[in-house]
C-alpha cells in the first residue's frame, strides 16, 4: 500500500498514479468512501474540491495523519483550496491574510 491516495473524479486525479499514489474514483456513496479511506493509514491524502466540500466535516482536526490536501477539479478552482489555508493560517498566527 502506497502512503499516499487521492479522490476525486478520474481526471483530476489519475496522475496521480504514475506518482504511486492509490487512487480512489469518486463514485457512489462519496462520505462512505472518504471515510474508509481516511481510516486506511496513508499519511497524505489529496482530495477534489467537490469532495472536500462534501466530507470536510469527516476530517478530524487532532489527527496527525493522514494530512488532507485539497487539489482543483477538472471543472477549475473554486478556491477551496485557499479558504482553507488561509483559515488555518489565521489561526496559526492571529491574523488575516
Amino acid at each position: 500500500m502506497s502512503e499516499i491516495a487521492a479522490l476525486g473524479d478520474y481526471h483530476s486525479i489519475a496522475t496521480f498514479k504514475s506518482q504511486d499514489a492509490d487512487c480512489y474514483f469518486a463514485e457512489g456513496d462519496i462520505r462512505q468512501v472518504f471515510s474508509e479511506i481516511y481510516n486506511k493509514g496513508y499519511k497524505i491524502m489529496f482530495v477534489t474540491e467537490n469532495v472536500y466540500s462534501i466530507c470536510k466535516d469527516l476530517i478530524i482536526k487532532e489527527k496527525t495523519f493522514p494530512q488532507v490536501t485539497i487539489i482543483p477539479g477538472i471543472e477549475g478552482s473554486k478556491n477551496s483550496g485557499r479558504k482553507h489555508l488561509s483559515k488555518l493560517t489565521s489561526i496559526a498566527t492571529g491574523t488575516s491574510i
